[in-house]
């Protein structure tokens, strides 16, 4: 004949954390087209989606010259040219922050 069941007894303590596993693959990287209009106005656009930039600072420049300057909206870089701008390679620059909290983000584009 059984006896009745006992009480249960006290969970066992935690065990160790173990080992951290391998990164993970790399993103897509984000390709940016751009167009100048006839107005000055210079529009790029984003394929890939790119985080928390809405209304963040943009520029585009080649080298150390300044060609454009506006702001983000969504995957769309819109941007008003300071300068008249040839076709080539310009690189379009974020700005997130002020001052020395900025993010910079460039990538390299053709217009």
């Amino acid at each position: 004949m059984k006896g009745d069941i006992g009480a249960r007894g006290l969970p066992g303590l935690k065990g160790d954390a173990g080992a951290t596993g391998p990164a993970g693959p790399r993103g897509a990287a984000a390709t940016v087209t751009c167009a100048v209009t006839l107005r000055r106005a210079v529009t790029c656009a984003f394929t890939a989606r790119v985080r928390r930039v809405n209304g963040s600072r943009a520029r585009l420049s080649r080298g150390s010259m300044i060609f454009a300057r506006g702001s983000v909206r969504g995957r769309a870089l819109r941007t008003r040219a300071t300068r008249d701008m040839r076709p080539g390679t310009y690189v379009p620059t974020i700005i997130r922050g002020r001052g020395t909290a900025a993010t910079i983000t460039r990538y390299s584009v053709k217009v």
